[in-house]
C-alpha cells in the first residue's frame, strides 16, 4: 500500500479542505463539510502549496466524499494554466454519482491544462499521481 510508506509533513485547514502535505510530494485535500467551493478556497490552497513546497510543483490528490456546488467561474479557475506552477497533476477521488457527473463535465468542458483524472479508489489515484515523479 502506497499510503503506509509515507509521512505527513504538514497539515493546513482551510474553509473547504483539510490539506496534508506528505513527504513524497503529494498534497492531499480532504473535503470538509461545506456546500459550495469558492475561487477563494482554491487560491488559499494554492498559496499553501506554494509556501510548503518552496515553489516546487506538487502532485495533488483531492478526496471529494459528498456533493459540493461549484459555479462556472470556480471550474474555469480550477482548470486554468496559472495553477500549473503549483501542481503537476490532479487525481480526483470521488464516490458520489452527482460529483462524478460534475467532475466529468469539468474534464470535458473546462479541460484542465495539467493531467487530471477521476478515480473511485484512493490508492489507484495515488499510484497514478506517483507515475509523474
Amino acid at each position: 500500500m502506497v499510503d503506509k510508506l509515507v509521512k505527513t509533513v504538514d497539515v493546513y485547514e482551510s474553509r473547504a479542505f483539510f490539506i496534508k502535505y506528505r513527504d513524497d510530494g503529494v498534497v492531499v485535500y480532504e473535503q470538509k463539510n461545506v456546500d459550495e467551493l469558492l475561487v477563494e478556497d482554491i487560491i488559499e490552497g494554492d498559496e499553501y502549496c506554494n509556501k510548503i513546497s518552496q515553489g516546487q510543483p506538487l502532485l495533488r490528490l483531492v478526496i471529494i466524499d459528498k456533493f459540493i456546488s461549484t459555479d462556472p467561474e470556480v471550474r474555469a479557475y480550477a482548470a486554468s494554466k496559472n495553477r500549473d506552477k503549483f501542481v503537476l497533476a490532479d487525481a480526483l477521488v470521488i464516490q458520489s454519482q452527482a460529483m462524478k457527473i460534475i467532475a466529468n463535465f469539468y474534464l470535458r468542458f473546462n479541460k484542465p491544462s495539467r493531467p487530471t483524472k477521476i478515480f473511485t479508489d484512493r490508492e489507484e489515484g495515488l499510484n497514478w499521481l506517483l507515475s509523474f515523479k
